[in-house]
């Protein structure tokens, strides 16, 4: 009987150990999606920001909304370029504006195409790691119950026919 427990807990440890590292994998997969997603979001709302700046329709609320996605930005170089903007509306030149918004355009573009590979790379990572967690937790129900049948319910079926 000691035998047949110890079995039964090591299949019972090795499936949830496959499960949950490969559950594990899932979840951060889905939480680089996830902030790769949020990151395209901001991109896309400080391009249509940016590409509707007037110096001569100054806001001191769109300067603020600006220097609050600033303080968000991790990488440096988006960072730098909003902060570029930021200097060029705040002192209502339009050709600096013009000039550093292209730059700032342009910066944007290449960080979506750098972006949507890696979107695409994690969509295919999830279900990959998704599906083999799914077939560990079904294959393990499946190896359990065979191994339970046919080492517990045989021996009393067995036991009760004589």
């Amino acid at each position: 009987m000691n035998l047949i427990r110890f079995r039964i807990l090591f299949l019972i440890t090795v499936a949830l150990s496959i499960v949950g590292g490969f559950g594990y994998l899932t979840v951060s997969s889905f939480d680089q999606y996830s902030r790769i997603n949020r990151n395209l979001n901001t991109s896309f709302f400080l391009q249509d920001k940016v590409e509707s700046l007037d110096v001569w329709k100054f806001s001191n609320s769109t300067l603020e909304d600006l220097r609050n996605h600033r303080r968000v930005l991790r990488e440096e170089h988006r960072a730098n370029a909003l902060s570029d903007i930021i200097q060029a509306y705040a002192s209502r030149n339009p050709t600096t504006l013009r000039k550093r918004s292209d730059f700032f355009l342009r910066n944007e573009i290449e960080y979506r195409k750098y972006l949507f590979p890696l979107v695409y790379y994690l969509e295919r990572r999830i279900e990959y790691f998704g599906l083999i967690t799914l077939a560990a937790m079904v294959l393990s129900l499946l190896i359990s119950y065979l191994y339970l049948r046919r080492a517990v319910f045989d021996e009393i079926s067995s036991l009760s026919h004589k």
